[in-house]
């Protein structure tokens, strides 16, 4: 039962945070590729550390959050491709922060 509200409490983050990417990545088509892929990944983290994120402060969850999503957007073949023809490192990293901080903050909240 516990698990089954974890994951309707991680579903809501998902869905609140894809609302909001929606909007702020409107204008590119390719920023909204990766914010997408960046989404997709927390949901994963979230999955896979339901059991600890009640422990962790937001902090730590968003630190273990974006360690897990940055590693594993690297590793994405599509995004790799678009961050190579376009050279996108800066602002890679400004989309998974903004995706990975709302994510947790809807989460936690």
């Amino acid at each position: 039962m516990v698990k089954i509200m974890k994951k309707i409490q991680i579903l809501k983050a998902s869905q609140d945070t894809a609302k909001e990417m929606k909007v702020k990545f409107a204008k590119s088509e390719n920023n909204h590729k990766i914010a997408k892929k960046c989404l997709e990944l927390c949901e994963e983290w979230a999955i896979i550390k339901c059991d600890s994120i009640d422990e962790m402060n937001a902090k730590s969850a968003e630190k273990a959050c974006k360690k897990f999503v940055k590693e594993n957007l690297e590793e994405d073949q599509a995004v790799k491709g678009i961050i190579i023809t376009i050279i996108l490192g800066i602002i890679v990293k400004l989309i998974v922060d903004w995706i990975v901080n709302n994510f947790i903050y809807n989460l936690k909240k």
